[in-house]
Protein backbone atom coordinates (compact mmCIF):
# COMPACT_ATOMS: atom_id res chain seq x y z
CA UNK A 1 0.00 0.00 0.00
CA UNK A 2 1.69 3.57 -1.02
CA UNK A 3 1.57 6.41 1.72
CA UNK A 4 -1.20 7.82 -0.12
CA UNK A 5 -3.56 4.62 -0.31
CA UNK A 6 -3.09 4.41 3.77
CA UNK A 7 -3.51 7.82 4.08
CA UNK A 8 -6.68 7.90 2.43
CA UNK A 9 -8.15 4.60 4.15
CA UNK A 10 -7.28 6.74 7.11
CA UNK A 11 -9.22 9.22 6.44
CA UNK A 12 -12.00 7.02 5.16
CA UNK A 13 -12.24 5.23 8.33
CA UNK A 14 -12.21 8.05 10.27
CA UNK A 15 -15.33 9.67 8.36
CA UNK A 16 -16.68 6.10 9.39
CA UNK A 17 -15.90 6.28 13.06
CA UNK A 18 -17.15 10.36 12.90
CA UNK A 19 -20.45 9.56 11.41
CA UNK A 20 -21.66 6.47 13.97
CA UNK A 21 -20.59 9.20 16.99
CA UNK A 22 -22.79 11.71 15.07
CA UNK A 23 -25.24 9.69 14.88
CA UNK A 24 -25.34 9.43 18.56
CA UNK A 25 -25.05 12.87 19.23
CA UNK A 26 -21.61 14.34 19.23
CA UNK A 27 -21.95 17.13 16.84
CA UNK A 28 -18.27 18.91 17.04
CA UNK A 29 -16.35 15.78 15.57
CA UNK A 30 -13.59 16.79 13.38
CA UNK A 31 -11.13 13.98 12.02
CA UNK A 32 -7.82 14.95 10.57
CA UNK A 33 -5.19 12.70 8.84
CA UNK A 34 -1.64 14.45 9.25
CA UNK A 35 1.79 13.51 8.28
CA UNK A 36 4.86 14.35 10.87
CA UNK A 37 6.14 13.67 14.14
CA UNK A 38 2.79 12.27 15.94
CA UNK A 39 3.16 13.88 19.28
CA UNK A 40 3.51 17.39 17.06
CA UNK A 41 1.12 16.95 15.02
CA UNK A 42 -1.81 15.93 17.66
CA UNK A 43 -0.70 18.80 19.58
CA UNK A 44 -0.77 21.49 16.50
CA UNK A 45 -3.96 20.06 15.40
CA UNK A 46 -5.91 20.74 19.33
CA UNK A 47 -3.90 19.43 21.84
CA UNK A 48 -2.74 23.21 22.45
CA UNK A 49 -6.51 24.49 22.59
CA UNK A 50 -8.06 24.84 26.10
CA UNK A 51 -11.67 24.24 24.67
CA UNK A 52 -10.66 20.44 22.81
CA UNK A 53 -10.30 17.06 23.87
CA UNK A 54 -7.67 14.60 22.52
CA UNK A 55 -9.26 11.11 22.74
CA UNK A 56 -6.22 8.57 22.44
CA UNK A 57 -6.00 4.52 22.51
CA UNK A 58 -3.20 3.12 24.63
CA UNK A 59 -1.15 0.20 23.64
CA UNK A 60 -2.15 -1.82 26.35
CA UNK A 61 1.28 -3.63 26.32
CA UNK A 62 2.30 -3.66 29.63
CA UNK A 63 1.58 -2.74 33.38
CA UNK A 64 3.40 0.46 34.21
CA UNK A 65 2.07 3.26 33.34
CA UNK A 66 5.08 3.85 30.83
CA UNK A 67 4.70 0.92 29.11
CA UNK A 68 0.87 0.99 28.54
CA UNK A 69 0.89 4.51 27.15
CA UNK A 70 3.98 4.79 24.84
CA UNK A 71 5.99 7.66 24.08
CA UNK A 72 3.46 9.54 22.05
CA UNK A 73 1.10 9.22 25.14
CA UNK A 74 3.46 10.41 27.74
CA UNK A 75 4.24 13.57 25.32
CA UNK A 76 1.02 14.26 24.88
CA UNK A 77 0.19 14.35 28.24
CA UNK A 78 3.50 16.28 29.51
CA UNK A 79 2.99 18.83 26.72
CA UNK A 80 -0.86 19.26 25.55
CA UNK A 81 -3.38 22.32 27.15
CA UNK A 82 -6.26 20.72 26.21
CA UNK A 83 -7.87 17.56 28.33
CA UNK A 84 -6.62 14.22 26.98
CA UNK A 85 -8.63 10.89 27.26
CA UNK A 86 -6.84 7.78 27.24
CA UNK A 87 -8.75 5.19 25.95
CA UNK A 88 -7.32 1.24 26.45
CA UNK A 89 -8.13 -1.56 23.77
CA UNK A 90 -10.94 -3.65 24.43
CA UNK A 91 -9.41 -6.90 26.34
CA UNK A 92 -9.59 -9.02 23.44
CA UNK A 93 -8.28 -6.85 20.96
CA UNK A 94 -5.08 -6.14 23.22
Amino acid sequence: MSAEEGRKEAEERLEDFAEELRGRGADKVECRVRVGTPYEEILNAGGNRVDALVVMGTHGRGVLSGAVLGSVGRQILRRAASRVLLVPPNRGEA
